[in-house]
Parts: structure tokens; C-alpha cells; sequence
């Protein structure tokens, strides 16, 4: 298949993931890796370009019928808490590749957002996260997949304390989360990547948010 896929993230958790799965694939013919830094090629369908982000215009056909994949993020650590270098890395890049993608009629654009996003919230994260997605959805793109993941599970490449107290406070009271509180429940990033994929098989149109229970039933029954 002539099927194309553009990753932006994919030195990240997600999107090395996400990577992984999507070169398996005999439905994408390419694997665009829009990075940073150099990433190993894992694949011969796999292409990196490196990218400061000042310059994705240059690259703009290779939107054209793209299904394209955002898993961008930083963290306070890594900005040095500089609130304007998060809202660039976790808003305005976003939000560029989606008007990208709209002005060279990509396919859709399917993006990690955040369990608990919220525009009106107090946390500053979650804010940054709920200003996205309204902006996102503002645009009208052809097609837009938003996924509100939990606590994701797998091997990271950085070191977060934080997570790691997580992730074993998490271990102990999942099974209590049942019902209503079962979009609170660690996920496997392994399960968001194969969700991302299913939906993007599906090639529909509007706006869709997936919280962090759905996105694992998305995978369990894909």
C-alpha cells in the first residue's frame, strides 16, 4: 500500500513505540520521522528529517494525504520550568504541524494529549493540554484523534522519580479502580501506539477524544 505515516515524537516513549509498530506495517509504504536529533533506523521504509520546527514548510508535501502522528511533549526539567519554552514545545509545535497538515490536505492528525486536560483547570499542564485541544478542534481539520492517556507504562530512555513512585502506588490500587474510575488505570504505551494505529486504519472525519479506559478497550479489541 502507497499509505503514508508522519511521526513528530519519535525519540520519545510513545513515538519510538509508535515507530516500532507502524514500520511492521504493510499498510504504511513510508515512515516519516520528523526529529531533532538523529534517531536509528529500524526500518528501510523509515526516513528521519531533522527539523528545528522553524522550517516545516519546506517539507510541506509530505502532508499531502498523510496520516500524521504527534507525540511531542517536554517536561518542566527539561525547559528548566521556563513556561514559555513547555507552551512551545507542548502547544505552538502542535499547532503548526496541524495547520500543516490542513493546508496540504493531510488525512488526519491523531496526537497524545493528557488524562485530566482542561483549559479552566488549575494545574498549568493540564491547562496547556486543554488550550491544544480546543485549538485543534477550532481548526476543522479533516479528521483529528485526541488521546487522554493515564500513567503510561514502559521502559523509558529518561529517569523520572516521580513517575517511578507512580507507577508503583499505581500498581497496588488498580484493581480498585473500577466503573467510573477506570480511565484512571495505568496503560501500557504499547496499547496507546496499537490504539493510534486502529483508528488510524479507520480513516473518519471530526473530532475524537479517547480517554484512557477507551483507548484500551480500542486496543484489547483491535
Amino acid at each position: 500500500m502507497n499509505n503514508r505515516a508522519i511521526i513528530f515524537g519519535a525519540s520519545g516513549l510513545t513515538g519510538s513505540t509508535l515507530l516500532s509498530l507502524l514500520c511492521e506495517q504493510e499498510y504504511y509504504s513510508e515512515v516519516i520521522c520528523f526529529v531533532r536529533k538523529q534517531i536509528h533506523n529500524i526500518h528501510d521504509k523509515q526516513q528521519n528529517i531533522l527539523t528545528d520546527f522553524n522550517d516545516l514548510e519546506s517539507h510541506a508535501a509530505l502532508f499531502q494525504h498523510a496520516d500524521v502522528y504527534c507525540c511531542l511533549g517536554t517536561t518542566n526539567k527539561n525547559v528548566n520550568n521556563d513556561k514559555e519554552a513547555y507552551r512551545e514545545a507542548d502547544l505552538y509545535r502542535p499547532l503548526r504541524i496541524a495547520k500543516l497538515l490542513k493546508a496540504n490536505n493531510g488525512k488526519q492528525l491523531l496526537i497524545i494529549s493528557a488524562m485530566g486536560a482542561d483549559e479552566n483547570g488549575r494545574i498549568f499542564y493540564n491547562k496547556l493540554k486543554g488550550e491544544l485541544q480546543r485549538k485543534l478542534i477550532e481548526m476543522q481539520l479533516p479528521c483529528l484523534h485526541i488521546f487522554q492517556p493515564s500513567l503510561l507504562l514502559g521502559d523509558r530512555r529518561e529517569h523520572r522519580s516521580g513517575e517511578k513512585f507512580a507507577t508503583a502506588l499505581m500498581a497496588f490500587i488498580q484493581p480498585m479502580l473500577v466503573g467510573g474510575w477506570r480511565k484512571y488505570r495505568a496503560i501500557h504505551v504499547k496499547s496507546v501506539a496499537k490504539a493510534m494505529f486502529i483508528k488510524a486504519k479507520q480513516s473518519g472525519s471530526g473530532n475524537h477524544i479517547y480517554t484512557s479506559d477507551i483507548i484500551q478497550q480500542i486496543a484489547d479489541a483491535g
